[in-house]
């Protein structure tokens, strides 16, 4: 009965460490499609940039023009800045999420071995009781006979 229960604590064990590793994938991609979205940002930024430079050397033809690129810049800096705070407090989350699901998977290994362990112990006792059974019969047998 202890095997039964230590096999099914072991299958349990291997499919939580299953689980971990399919939502370290999933946070995985998470931050790639993140990382996406920040690079996109820095590219419009050096647009915007680009755009400015331009209106300074066609100051002269349009101030407002200028003016408004500015702001379009403004936008793009402070719309990175703040994707790329979000960004790190993420990457920071799924290190942190990451690192305990590590540990959770390590956990469970550690317990599938222990279980392992104890079910070799349980079958080395049963056979060992088994063998001295087997020699009390044998012992009987010959005082008997």
């Amino acid at each position: 009965a202890r095997i039964v229960e230590l096999e099914a604590e072991l299958e349990g064990a291997s499919k939580k460490v299953v689980e971990l590793e399919a939502q370290v994938r999933a946070e995985s991609s998470a931050t790639a499609s993140r990382d996406e979205d920040l690079a996109r940002l820095r590219e419009k930024v050096a647009e915007a940039t680009s755009s400015l430079q331009a209106a300074r050397q066609a100051e002269l033809q349009g101030k407002e023009e200028v003016v408004a690129l500015k702001a379009e810049l403004a936008k793009a800096t402070t719309a990175m800045a703040e994707l790329a705070q979000a960004h790190e407090a993420e990457l920071a989350r799924l290190r942190v999420s990451t690192e305990e699901a590590a540990q959770s998977r390590e956990d469970q290994v550690a317990k599938s071995a222990a279980a392992v362990e104890e079910a070799a112990r349980v079958r080395e006792a049963e056979a060992a009781a088994e063998a001295s059974a087997k020699a009390a019969v044998a012992a009987e047998a010959a005082l008997a006979g």
